[in-house]
């Protein structure tokens, strides 16, 4: 296990943070000197008790929050060089899926990203019914949204993302307040994801639902990384930073798979 790696070797990392630090107005420390990398098709879970700093990063990364000291490299390029692009590359999926819901029907909620990238009416149809496809909403393209399920609306966000093409998919506690068949419903969406060749952030409290598909978990603690490792060496420390260790947390990855794959 490693802190805060900001090694020789950045040009592996699609994206990467230097030295990221960001104070509120009203003079809070949020992310201290952070160092954080990602690499390309990466499966990453970032974790950390309320307030460690995790979704102050993670709103740096794609630019919707300025540092107030270090930077942010997207395949070694400054993001504010290019902000609009950064967003189009890097897609994050708000723990408020009703946030980010604007069309009147699951269909037209999809098709906002991309008809915002003023793709040609063809290449938008064929988005959104991919979108649709992968997500398993094909069934609800017609429905409003706003009278979706808990799982069906994250479902519907995570579309609305990957109709975009990012690179990178950030998903904030995309589990929050779902019930056991919403849960494995986003699960499948997140996996059907990264078998796509979408790089995956998750910022999530609960490690015994993803941990067995990750490469790699990132804790952050009162601002700065303290730990970042595999899963079965990340393990044996949650409890040391808030975070509740699965039953039997002696068991092997495996063992923790909420899905048949």
């Amino acid at each position: 296990m490693t802190p805060e790696t900001a090694g020789p070797a950045k040009g592996d990392f699609l994206l990467h943070a230097e030295e990221l630090s960001h104070h509120f107005p009203d003079g809070t420390l949020a992310i201290d000197g952070v160092n954080f990398h990602v690499r390309r098709g990466e499966f990453l879970l970032l974790m950390g008790r309320n307030g460690s700093g995790k979704t102050v990063l993670i709103r740096h990364l794609n630019g919707l929050y300025k540092p107030t000291g270090g930077e942010v490299f997207l395949e070694g390029q400054p993001i504010r060089h290019n902000l609009r692009e950064t967003r189009r590359r890097i897609g994050l999926v708000f723990q408020d899926a009703d946030s980010q819901i604007v069309g009147q029907t699951v269909w037209r909620d999809i098709a906002f990203g991309p008809e915002n990238l003023r793709l040609d009416r063809e290449e938008i149809e064929r988005r959104v019914e991919a979108a649709l496809r992968l997500l398993g909403l094909e069934h609800l393209r017609d429905h409003r949204p706003h009278l979706l399920s808990g799982g069906e609306k994250r479902r519907l966000a995570i579309a609305g993302v990957f109709a975009m093409d990012p690179d990178i998919i950030i998903l904030d506690e995309p589990f929050s307040n779902l019930d056991f068949e919403g849960v494995r419903q986003v699960l499948e969406g997140i996996l059907a994801l990264h078998r796509k060749g979408h790089t995956i952030i998750l910022v999530t409290h609960d490690f015994e639902k993803s941990a067995a598909h990750a490469e790699r978990v990132v804790i952050m603690d009162r601002g700065r990384i303290a730990a970042d490792g595999p899963p079965e060496e990340i393990v044996g420390i949650l409890g040391d930073f808030g975070i509740r260790v699965p039953f039997g947390s002696d068991r092997s990855m495996e063992s923790l798979t909420w899905l048949n794959q």
